[in-house]
């Protein structure tokens, strides 16, 4: 777990007083734009040399958070690259492929 939250920049955060069905639906409701959030954080960790990325934090009753390891670049690439495309963030989809093929070599 992350000790020091207040030096992370959060791209989503959820109220865990709500519920993590509640949390679990929203995501399903915007798994498009989730997809292009979290390609967008991976490929910038990427960039910069990140062995981890924070994608999202829940506070609340479930102190959750979502973080994409160096490990799992290239897996959460492809998973989420067809919802990128669905949402036709070509240029995205551009630098997607281009870290994927980064990562494979």
């Amino acid at each position: 777990m992350i000790e020091d939250f207040d030096d992370i920049e959060w791209e989503m955060e959820f109220n865990g007083d709500s519920g993590l069905k509640n949390v679990i639906d929203e995501l399903a409701d915007n798994a498009g734009e989730f997809s292009v959030m979290i390609c967008t954080k991976v490929c910038d960790a990427i960039d910069n040399g990140k062995s981890s990325v924070v994608i999202a934090y829940m506070a609340g009753d479930y102190d959750l958070e979502v973080i994409a390891t160096e490990d799992k670049y290239l897996e959460v690439l492809k998973l989420n690259l067809e919802r990128v495309e669905e949402e036709e963030e070509y240029e995205l989809c551009i630098r997607i492929r281009e870290k994927m093929e980064e990562l494979k070599s």
